[in-house]
């Protein structure tokens, strides 16, 4: 990608890091901190991945827990689209 953007005089500019500043062309150092900015995507994925597994393994499910109920359709939890849906202006109570 970068390949092409120098190709077609396309400066980049890198705001912070080791490879800080404007690049017309390849550099070593912006060799360098693709490489590890890459190593560090992959290392993050890979961590991400073996948590959720092990979260699974352990009979828990990944993500943040809701807040919510979702069938609450009371003002203060539900959009105003669900309340016209459900034709009230109030709801009694949530569960």
């Amino acid at each position: 990608m970068l390949n092409d953007l120098f190709e077609q005089g396309v400066a980049v500019k890198i705001l912070d890091g080791i490879a800080a500043g404007e690049h017309t062309e390849r550099s070593l150092t912006l060799d360098l901190a693709l490489a590890l900015a890459e190593d560090r995507r992959r290392d993050i994925v890979r961590k991400t991945r073996n948590g959720l597994e092990s979260a699974a393994g352990a009979g828990r499910k990944g993500g943040r827990p809701r807040v919510v109920d979702p069938w609450c359709v009371c003002p203060r939890h539900s959009p105003a689209r669900t309340r016209r849906r459900w034709r009230r202006s109030v709801w009694p109570g949530c569960r």
